[in-house]
């Protein structure tokens, strides 16, 4: 709020977001996230300290909504949350997978919805991101411990502005595949383990 007053939100009675709790708090004006909790129990809450770059929640004192649900809206240039150190832990059979509920306003390239990436020489800090990019096209690519980089996308004309989409990509030794929407794509397989490092994790930018 322009205030700069805080206050934690958690869930009603049905186990989703308090909007109650949050249009009181709004008192008619704008709420920006500063803290999104992890709800899985491992502490990694994402966070942006500077106001300038916090996603919107509440606009005029409307909750921000997709679908009549409650959503963070990024403004694609300088918002994003982040956390400087998160640690990837390998499944039983080493499968990366990662998953996202997301909107475009505008459809433009480098627009990234999340990612676990370093942009540096030290490739071994280079996990998964999702991207999108200038052809309209949605990226889900990892990085496996040979340093091959594997990408997959969605082709030309595959995403538009306000569009809600569910994507999700999968990653293994001889196994990369992404899913936009209920159809599935692939790159060429890779003979190696995927990534599993401790670097920063980000939503609405690349955590270079």
């Amino acid at each position: 709020m322009s205030d700069s007053a805080l206050s934690d939100i958690g869930f009603d009675s049905n186990g989703e977001l308090d909007t109650t709790a949050l249009t009181t708090f709004a008192q008619g004006g704008n709420v920006t996230g500063r803290t999104w909790y992890d709800q899985g129990g491992l502490g990694y809450a994402l966070q942006q300290l500077s106001s300038s770059a916090q996603p919107t929640i509440v606009a005029s004192g409307q909750v921000v909504t997709v679908n009549g649900k409650p959503a963070v809206d990024f403004d694609g240039s300088s918002d994003y949350m982040d956390r400087s150190t998160t640690t990837l832990f390998p499944s039983p059979k080493t499968v990366l997978t990662f998953a996202g509920v997301f909107q475009f306003d505008t459809v433009s390239s480098g627009q990234y919805v999340a990612s676990h990436w370093f942009a540096s020489s030290d490739t071994s800090k280079q996990c998964f991101a999702l991207l999108n990019l200038a052809t309209s096209s949605l990226r889900f690519m990892a990085r496996f411990q040979n340093n091959t980089l594997s990408r997959v996308n969605t082709g030309s004309g595959t995403t538009a502005a306000n569009t809600q989409y569910v994507g999700v990509g999968q990653f293994k030794t001889n196994h990369s595949k992404g899913d936009l929407n209920g159809t599935d794509y692939s790159d060429t397989n890779v003979n190696s383990t995927v990534n599993h490092a401790s670097t920063g994790f980000a939503l609405g930018h690349n955590n270079a």
